[in-house]
């Protein structure tokens, strides 16, 4: 499965870095009924619902670091 991350999904994943993957998961359902933004919610969503269909092996393996959209 291809799990290929935009830039601002994976500036979020970088926000919201933790030891794995289901802890990236959590911190972000958490964060959700705090954003008054619905393109964030969006996003965040989108990221939770990428992230639950990777496997712990394929989370470690990511090379995320926190990047400027053009």
């Amino acid at each position: 499965m291809n799990h290929n991350f935009t830039v601002e999904e994976a500036n979020l994943i970088c926000i919201f870095a933790r030891e794995n993957k289901n802890e990236v998961i959590e911190s972000i359902v958490r964060a959700l009924p705090y954003l008054d933004d619905s393109d964030m919610e969006e996003l965040s969503r989108k990221v939770i619902e990428k992230l639950q269909s990777m496997t712990e092996e394929d989370f470690k393996q990511l090379e995320l670091i926190e990047i400027e959209a053009e």
